[in-house]
């Protein structure tokens, strides 16, 4: 909801907060689904809003949701030279962490076929993992989602 998402956005800004509130909240703010508070967070990384170390993990938490992941994906796409530029070389891999918790196929496909185009020099190894990480987990909704289909709704 906005209200709560202006409440948190409050939180972060606040020079009053210790870095551990700033971070929960930042944290917090990674977590909204609607599309706008969605655009609004990853704007607020792409203006410097985030300091570098904290915004690869902020891309991370919104990679992860079903509901954003997708999203997420297109934007660090549309920024990619921006991103690898500015995020320290170590968080890439971490970062991009948040992709395996998609199940979407074609979403797993956009994934993989950019970062065959787009090589991480400096951890290919871990992006290669990752990538594994993410066929593994669609392969296994693929297989279960008729027998669990029900238990869940």
């Amino acid at each position: 909801d906005p209200v709560y998402y202006e409440r948190l956005l409050a939180k972060f800004q606040a020079e009053s907060s210790t870095p551990q509130e700033q971070v929960n909240a930042l944290q917090a703010l990674a977590c909204f689904t609607e599309p706008s508070l969605v655009e609004r967070t990853l704007k607020m990384i792409l203006d410097r809003d985030v300091r570098t170390q904290d915004a690869p993990y902020t891309v991370r938490i919104m990679l992860g949701r079903r509901e954003t992941g997708g999203r997420v994906w297109d934007w660090c796409e549309e920024h990619w030279p921006t991103l690898m530029e500015r995020f320290p070389d170590n968080s890439i891999t971490r970062m991009l962490e948040g992709v395996t918790a998609q199940v979407d196929p074609a979403i797993a496909e956009k994934v993989q076929a950019f970062l065959a185009d787009h090589p991480v020099p400096q951890a290919q190894k871990s992006v290669d993992q990752t990538c594994e990480r993410l066929r593994v987990n669609v392969a296994f909704q693929a297989r279960v989602r008729d027998q669990l289909s029900g238990l869940f709704d």
